[in-house]
């Protein structure tokens, strides 16, 4: 990817992490964009098939997700529906026993 695709994708992902703040109404915005870039570069550049991330930082885990959504690894439909609600998918601190997100 072109250094203008890794920020196109940056963007999308920091659009997605908006989304899922207003739809949850609940959200740790400034933590989740602050690691966009970062995570975009390792998802489309860095990290192969058989490495595995690790979020130390969950109050960022929307960025995280939106992340994986631009990467093909979760619907972003399914991401703003159940991000931080009741019985949804995607809380807003990943649980402890999550397992590190490997790429598809």
């Amino acid at each position: 990817m072109t250094r203008e695709d890794l920020a196109g994708e940056a963007h999308e992902a920091r659009r997605l992490v908006l989304e899922c703040a207003l739809a949850s109404g609940s959200c740790h915005i400034g933590s989740s964009l602050s690691l966009v870039d970062i995570l975009t570069v390792l998802y489309r550049t860095v990290l192969r098939r058989e490495d595995a991330f690790l979020l130390s930082k969950g109050h960022a885990a929307a960025g995280f997700y939106a992340v994986l959504a631009r990467a093909g690894a979760i619907d972003p439909e399914a991401l703003v529906d159940g991000y931080c609600r009741d019985g949804g998918t995607f809380p807003g601190h990943p649980p402890a026993e999550t397992r590190p997100m490997r790429l598809l």
